[in-house]
C-alpha cells in the first residue's frame, strides 16, 4: 500500500506451522480481522500443497471463537465453521491464559524466530505485497532448516489435498485484492467443498496471527 512508503506501520504476521516437520509458511497483513485470517489459511493450504489431517492448534481468537465455554468447548463463528467444513480440518482450541501458555508454543515460537532471523533490521517496502514476496523468500530460505525425511512425511501421510473452489470464487480473488491485503474470494466467499477427504494419517499444525514490528 502506498501509505508503507517511508512511513513506519504495524503489521500483522500469520504463521502456519507443522508439528512434524516444522516446515512453517508465513503472510504479513494489515490487519487482524477474520479475512485476513481466513486469507492466511488458504494460502498456506496452497503452499504447503493441503491441509493437516489431524487438527490445528489455536488460541481463542476473535476471528474463530465468538465465545469460550466450559474446558475445551468454543461457539465459533459461523464464517470460520463454514471455512473449516469447507477445507476439512479440525480445530484445537488452547486454555485461555497461563494454563495454555504451552500448548501453542510451537507458532508462537516459530513466528518470533522468523521476525527476529528475517524482519531485522526493519524491512524497507512500498506495499504489503512487497513485504509478502520477501516473506516468501525467506520461507523459501528456510527449507534448508527442516529435515527432509520429516517433510517428506508430511508430504505423504500428514497433508490431505485441499478441495478445489468454484470458477467465481477464483476468479473474484484475482481481481479484486482489498487494500488490507486481503483477496474477497477463497476465503470469505467460497464455494462449494465437493467430496470430503479420506483422513488416513495423523499430522497436525498449529496456526498464530498477531502483531510484528512494522515495516517502512
Amino acid at each position: 500500500m502506498d501509505g508503507l512508503r517511508g512511513i513506519k506501520t504495524k503489521v500483522f504476521l500469520f504463521t502456519l506451522r507443522l508439528s512434524f516437520s516444522g516446515k512453517a509458511v508465513h503472510r504479513a497483513f494489515a490487519t487482524q480481522g477474520q479475512e485476513a485470517f481466513l486469507e492466511g489459511h488458504v494460502y498456506a493450504f496452497e503452499q504447503l500443497g493441503g491441509t493437516p489431517l489431524d487438527k490445528i492448534r489455536y488460541d481463542n481468537l476473535k476471528s474463530a471463537v465468538s465465545r469460550v465455554l466450559f474446558g475445551r468447548d468454543r461457539a465459533e463463528s459461523q464464517r470460520w465453521i463454514a471455512f473449516r467444513s469447507h477445507y476439512g480440518f479440525d480445530a484445537f482450541y488452547c486454555q485461555p491464559g497461563k494454563e495454555g501458555a504451552h500448548e501453542k508454543g510451537g507458532a508462537e515460537g516459530e513466528g518470533g524466530r522468523f521476525r527476529r532471523t528475517h524482519c531485522v533490521p526493519m524491512p524497507v517496502v512500498d506495499s504489503i505485497g512487497e513485504l509478502n514476496d520477501l516473506l516468501a523468500a525467506a520461507d523459501a530460505k528456510d527449507e534448508h532448516r527442516r529435515n527432509p525425511r520429516l517433510l517428506a512425511g508430511d508430504r505423504t501421510g500428514g497433508l490431505c489435498p485441499a478441495p478445489r473452489l468454484d470458477g467465481e470464487a477464483r476468479g473474484t480473488r484475482r481481481q479484486r485484492r482489498r487494500r488490507t491485503g486481503c483477496a474477497r474470494g477463497p476465503a470469505t466467499d467460497f464455494g462449494a467443498a465437493g467430496p470430503m477427504p479420506a483422513r488416513c494419517a495423523r499430522s497436525g499444525a498449529a496456526a498464530a496471527l498477531g502483531p510484528v514490528a512494522g515495516c517502512r
